[in-house]
């Protein structure tokens, strides 16, 4: 499990960079971030894989949260934009 939250870390940092251009991506971050982080707690005492994963899931959840929440905002104002 070390190796396997280390590779949603890895990949949740990646798409958390593509998720700034491409909002929907953002999301699929944040929840392989997410879980990357939950797998890691589970394995930390296994060594440096899942210390590894571990930093990487927090960051990557970190990068994803942002252009995530930009995205729902605006979906938000536009749809409070066409009610009026």
């Amino acid at each position: 499990m070390a190796i396997a939250s280390l590779i949603l870390g890895i990949l949740s940092l990646v798409i958390g960079v593509i998720g700034f251009f491409a909002g929907p991506a953002s999301i699929a971050g944040l929840v392989m971030g997410i879980v990357g982080i939950v797998l890691a707690g589970v394995t930390i005492h296994k060594g440096k894989k899942a210390t590894g994963g571990l930093v990487c899931s927090i960051i990557g959840t970190i990068f994803t949260c942002i252009p995530a929440l930009i995205w729902l905002l605006a979906l938000l104002a536009i749809g409070a934009a066409a009610a009026v």
